[in-house]
């Protein structure tokens, strides 16, 4: 119990040093190609929702098609 303890703490430091070099951007995030088509073609689809030329349906039919299981 005491171990999963202190595993919990050193995890809670690390995310506080990240949410610290997050705001400095001292961290750069990567992204490999295909994850950043998939976010592209998701944020395309939710504009198209939002501008309500889709349906929520039609958004979700259209997003399966290429999003991994």
């Amino acid at each position: 119990m005491y171990l999963l303890l202190n595993l919990l703490g050193a995890e809670a430091s690390l995310v506080d040093i990240n949410i610290i070099l997050l705001r400095e951007s001292a961290v750069v995030r990567r992204q490999r190609s295909a994850a950043r088509t998939t976010t592209v073609r998701l944020f395309r689809l939710w504009d198209r929702l939002i501008a309500h030329e889709k349906t929520p349906r039609q958004t979700l039919r259209a997003a399966s098609h290429f999003m991994p299981l």
